[in-house]
This record gives C-alpha cells, structure tokens and sequence, in this order.
C-alpha cells in the first residue's frame, strides 16, 4: 500500500551498507535483526516522500525487503490518514502474520517490525519492516491467469478474509477511499447533473458500506 515504482537506484554494496546500516538508516534494521547487509538497493518510494521500500542481500545470502517509513513532517486529513495506515500496518504484522502462516495463507513473513508514532496516532510515525522476499517463492509475475491460477488466486483471497470475518482488528475501517477522509474531493464534484445525484447519495453509501452489524460483516483488507 501506498507505493509507487520507478526505476532502482541507490546500489550499495560491502562497506557502503555497513556504514549506511551504522548511520542508522533504513538498512540498520537487518543489523538490529542480528544480520548482515551485503548489497541492498531502492526499488520503490512511498507516497509523498514518505520512505522507500529497499532490496535487501544479506551475508548469508537471503533476500529481504525493508519499507521504510517516515512520516515526521506533515499535517492535514491527508497526511493524519497515511500515518494511521502505516500504523495499522505496523499492528497487522506484529500481530496477525505469524497465525495467517500457520494456516497456510502466505504472506510476507516479518521478521522485525519497529514503529513509534505520536500520543494521538495520526500526526506522526515512524515505522521500519524487514521482511521475506516473496519474489524467491513467487518468482513469476502474472499478467494474466489461467483458470487454475484463478483458482488459486481467489482461494487465498478466501482463506484471508474468513480469517477475519466479523471479527474487528485493527481499525474500525480500513481503506482510503472512505468519504469521510476525502471530504476536500467531495466537496470539488460539479453540482450540476449527473453528479448532483452522486454527491447527495454518498453520505448514505458510505452509511451502507460501513455497516453497522446487522447489514454487513466485518473482516480485513489487504494492500
């Protein structure tokens, strides 16, 4: 959630990450880890300038991610929702990770999560990941799927939201593209027809998507 890719950059290797990692930067989480670094590369940033998600060769020849994340300076309804989010994150993979791979639901399996975040939770966070590289067991990237990897794809979809299912964890919802954190859009839709029937329907929509128990049940989304 929350990247964009553009092009690798910042090879490091040998020396430069060890005195990056003793700089205490994004890749001195692998140290606090009880690793080594031995090349590690940026291969995505966060929104906004938020952090950067790095590739990770350790000493012993593992490949690890590190997202990276610091979300220090900022204000608004924008930024107080990216920080939350990443907190949020921070909580599912310290606390869900580990039972979702014990049912066979693979994910990214975090091997350290560090967060610290403001008294109130939304104005300011700082949050480090360092985790398996998916890429080693899911080599291949999709463009399109046959019927068996369809099967495949919506039985893991199925498995992770019954684990979840009408049971609240995390935030009370998830998601960015609520109504009520993006009120300044809301308010630039044009009044005039057919958008006027879409800006009076979408408090109710929301209502409804919401759910207040009885008209829908609750679970977890993935980014």
């Amino acid at each position: 959630r929350g990247t964009r890719r553009p092009r690798a950059s910042c090879c490091t290797s040998g020396e430069e990450a060890r005195m990056a990692a003793e700089a205490g930067g994004p890749t001195g989480i692998v140290e606090r880890a009880g690793l080594a670094v031995k090349r590690c590369r940026t291969i995505a940033s966060l929104w906004a300038g938020y952090g950067s998600v790095l590739e990770v060769s350790t000493s012993d020849d593992q490949s690890l991610i590190i997202k990276s994340v610091d979300a220090s300076n900022g204000s608004g309804v924008s930024h107080n929702r990216k920080v939350a989010s990443y907190i949020n994150e921070a909580s599912f993979y310290s606390t869900y990770a580990a039972e979702l791979i014990q049912k066979g639901i693979n994910i990214a399996t975090p091997l350290l999560v560090e967060a610290s975040a403001s008294d109130d939770g939304v104005s300011s966070c700082d949050v480090a990941f360092l985790m398996t590289d998916l890429r080693v067991e899911y080599p291949r990237a999709c463009h399109s799927l046959s019927e068996h990897e369809m099967r495949t794809v919506l039985t893991w979809l199925a498995k992770f939201h019954g684990s979840f299912w009408e049971q609240p964890v995390l935030a009370d919802q998830g998601g960015y593209w609520y109504l009520s954190t993006r009120l300044d859009e809301f308010d630039e839709i044009p009044r005039s027809s057919p958008w006027n029937r879409l800006a009076a329907a979408a408090p109710a929509l929301e209502a409804y998507l919401k759910g207040d128990g009885s008209t829908s049940g609750g679970g977890q989304r993935h980014g």
